[in-house]
């Protein structure tokens, strides 16, 4: 098997997999506003975003461009 098979496999079996567990997440949030749910995301993503450039070594670049715009 190839090594584009493979990940393609890789990637149908990962999105069956995810398909199958998202109705029980959905479940688990359905007592959560729909506020709350968009705070959780912003604040999350922010965090990722900031650990992303840290590692990326991206930061210096990312705080200039804020700078420029």
């Amino acid at each position: 098997m190839n090594q584009a098979r493979r990940t393609g496999m890789i990637a149908a079996l990962s999105t069956y997999i995810i398909w199958g567990i998202l109705p029980l997440y959905w479940n688990l949030l359905a007592r959560a506003g729909a506020n709350e749910i968009l705070a959780h995301r912003i604040v999350w993503s922010f965090f990722f975003m900031v650990i992303v450039l840290v590692v990326t070594r991206r930061w210096q670049s990312f705080k200039e461009d804020c700078r420029t715009l």
